[in-house]
């Protein structure tokens, strides 16, 4: 959003104790923008750095995980000016589930704080940002089930890569705490002659 020329600026003005208050009344900038300027080490703060857009690095197995949760239990809500809201449902009964949903988002996207939203028997992990749909191509009109949902090659690498975290975003999202790995194989082979 800001220019790097503005966030040097901010930065040595708040250095210099000028106020909050002044320094965004001076350059136009919220206060809120100014304090996590002056907050985080490291300097400057991008937020719009899309992993997909520019040659910024995603994280594989946190992202398998919540494309895992994002096609179980997730969505996308366009809002204004272009930010989209990602949101995933999880069930008040696993709040380590959801503790693990806040976590995958803040690795995928760590430069934007995570909201936990109540509801009637679920919590929704909310994140703000408009390249959610960088991320989750598969994002469209209508409910996910009455589209086809495919997943791109990168995609499907990085499940290639991360089966178990993909599968644990799908098992978690639906709730599934077991995997039955028995079977009785009459039922599929047909009895024997």
């Amino acid at each position: 959003m800001y220019d790097e020329r503005t966030r040097e600026i901010a930065r040595a003005a708040l250095t210099a104790g000028e106020s909050l208050n002044s320094v965004s009344r001076r350059l136009g900038v919220s206060r809120a923008t100014l304090r996590d300027w002056r907050d985080r080490s490291g300097g400057a703060v991008r937020t719009n750095d899309c992993p997909r857009c520019s040659e910024g690095k995603l994280p594989a197995a946190p992202f398998a995980h919540l494309l895992g949760l994002y096609l179980g239990d997730g969505c996308l809500s366009a809002l204004k000016k272009g930010v989209y809201s990602l949101r995933i449902a999880c069930d008040d009964k696993y709040p380590r589930l959801i503790d693990e949903a806040e976590a995958a988002v803040t690795a995928v996207h760590p430069s934007r704080p995570v909201h936990r939203v109540q509801a009637v028997g679920y919590t929704s992990v909310l994140s703000y940002w408009k390249h959610w749909p960088c991320l989750f191509p598969q994002h469209g009109p209508g409910p996910k089930h009455l589209r086809r949902i495919e997943l791109d090659d990168w995609q499907q690498e990085i499940v290639r890569v991360h089966p178990m975290e993909f599968l644990r975003g799908l098992f978690d999202s639906d709730r599934c705490r077991v995997v039955n790995w028995t079977t009785r194989l009459d039922e599929f082979i047909g009895p024997k002659s």
